[in-house]
């Protein structure tokens, strides 16, 4: 949900390199036209590999991706620009992670917020935070999740980034409701909404009312076992079909 946040050089597979690319066959003589141009500039060279990077990942070409992302972070590590590193190293993860490469995806999103707490760099730490309760979420653990994605609500009310406020409250949400706290889901989709109306955002909008239609769905199957497991049979039922007519409203919000 968030914008994107690994090194195979020795693999021979990569993608065929765009039009306007020269792609030597040593790692070492791989040279843009762009870096010829703006060379002795590590910034602006090492900035057009992680864009490079991230337009192969929104294409799906993961090993391009890495290619170029893992060219970006050595010339960043070459000049010691930190924050630079730290946010390739969040773009590292995120395309690991992607690929279900989770030791690889832990290294690098620790290793990004250790270099944006090294400077103060909040945006930067509540992105690694949610990412860091993304990864664990995935795995199961679902307190260490929400332990991440509170402290990075936290980080990001400090900074204001409303559509990461948007995304984490979802992403919190969703984690209590796994734990079978539904009232704290519903709060976090709450804020969420909220959030999402004051930016008139289409998509945030759209995500939340998807959480909360699933919400809405899971309170369903609650009411249907209580039919299943209670004398008042009328009510669970009428409950259940409550909830359920809810979500499918819920979801045709979001659809259209």
């Amino acid at each position: 949900e968030q914008a994107i946040q690994a090194r195979q050089a020795a693999s021979p597979e990569r993608a065929a390199s765009p039009p306007g690319f020269v792609d030597a066959a040593g790692p070492h003589n791989f040279q843009t036209r762009t870096e010829r141009e703006i060379l002795g500039d590590p910034l602006d060279v090492g900035r057009a590999h992680e864009l490079l990077g991230l337009i192969a990942t929104g294409v799906g070409q993961f090993t391009e991706a890495l290619t170029h992302l893992y060219r970006a972070l050595a010339i960043f590590e070459q000049h010691d620009l930190v924050i630079e590193m730290a946010k390739v190293c969040s773009n590292l993860g995120a395309v690991h992670a992607i690929k279900s490469e989770n030791a690889l995806a832990y290294t690098y999103i620790h290793r990004s917020l250790e270099l944006a707490e090294r400077m103060s760099n909040l945006p930067i730490i509540a992105l690694t935070t949610g990412n860091l309760g993304e990864m664990a979420a995935r795995a199961g653990d679902l307190l260490k999740a929400e332990e991440w994605f509170r402290r990075s609500l936290a980080i990001s009310e400090r900074t204001n980034e409303r559509e990461h406020l948007c995304w984490c409250n979802i992403a919190l949400a969703i984690a209590l409701q796994d734990q079978g706290n539904l009232q704290g889901a519903a709060e976090g989709i709450s804020r969420a909404l909220a959030i999402a109306r004051a930016m008139k955002s289409a998509r945030n909008i759209g995500g939340a009312l998807i959480a909360l239609a699933d919400l809405r769905v899971t309170q369903a199957v609650i009411a249907a076992k209580l039919q299943g497991n209670t004398r008042i049979t009328h009510h669970s039922a009428s409950a259940c079909t409550r909830f359920l007519l809810r979500a499918r409203s819920t979801i045709q919000r979001a659809i259209v």
